[in-house]
């Protein structure tokens, strides 16, 4: 499975980011399963991302940041990369996911 992202900032210059992320496995079942059991793990341990303190209601990405990141490419299931996309890139579909 891969899911592609690209998020425009919105600066008076805006950049883009683009985030990939292979995972093997089935998406429905395994995925999801390691998913949670690393987010537990990571509240378990106290890794919460510094503006996640406060707490309320937050994704598992806002909550534990990088955290969750290491703790998910260390599960070898993941490989997660992320940079900054160039203007002269070719286009790239937002939110796109595939098998």
């Amino acid at each position: 499975m891969e899911y592609v992202n690209v998020t425009t900032s919105d600066e008076p210059s805006p950049r883009r980011a683009k985030t990939t992320i292979k995972a093997r496995g089935d998406p429905g079942t395994l995925l999801t399963a390691a998913m949670v059991g690393e987010s537990a793990l990571a509240l378990l341990f106290g890794q919460l991302a510094p503006h996640a303190a406060g707490g309320g209601i937050l994704t598992p990405m806002t909550a534990f940041g990088d955290h969750l990141i290491r703790r998910l490419e260390a599960n070898e299931r993941f490989e997660i990369t992320s940079g900054i996309v160039d203007s002269s890139d070719e286009e790239v579909e937002e939110s796109r996911k595939t098998r």
